[in-house]
């Protein structure tokens, strides 16, 4: 498992330019302005984090997004962690995947890291079955 909190010096600008969206119970845009502010949140609150790589002209990465604000069995699960929207065409998309060792092509790529900065789970592309997925 890699750790967010050995390497989030690293990509300290990562949650500054590339944020299209921090949210938490009601998906409300919640921007931290840098991985420290998201990890100090996670640590305080326990909420692990969801972080999402893709793009506004990828349809998977736009169905995975509406699903996480309207799908009734994804919501009471998004209340428990924070999601994090990062745009690929910005430089700091390559700099999570050498944070997260990502070597998966495909985007949505999907990230879960634990209130503890710990990676336990990435994949690439929308998960078939998000609320089965986020309740892992």
């Amino acid at each position: 498992m890699i750790s967010l909190t050995s390497r989030y010096r690293a990509i300290g600008v990562l949650f500054t330019s590339a944020v299209l969206g921090l949210t938490s119970a009601d998906c409300d845009a919640q921007v931290r302005p840098n991985a420290a502010g998201l990890f100090q949140a996670m640590q305080a609150t326990g909420k692990p984090a969801f972080i999402i790589a893709g793009s506004v002209n990828c349809p998977y990465c736009v169905e995975l997004a509406e699903e996480l604000q309207s799908n009734p069995a994804v919501r009471p699960l998004t209340a428990k962690l924070f999601v994090l929207k990062i745009d690929v065409a910005t430089p700091d998309w390559p700099a999570l995947r050498r944070t997260f060792e990502f070597e998966e092509n495909g985007i949505p790529a999907c990230f879960f890291v634990r209130a503890d900065g710990v990676l336990i789970d990435s994949v690439a592309g929308k998960p078939n079955d998000v609320p089965g997925y986020l309740q892992r």
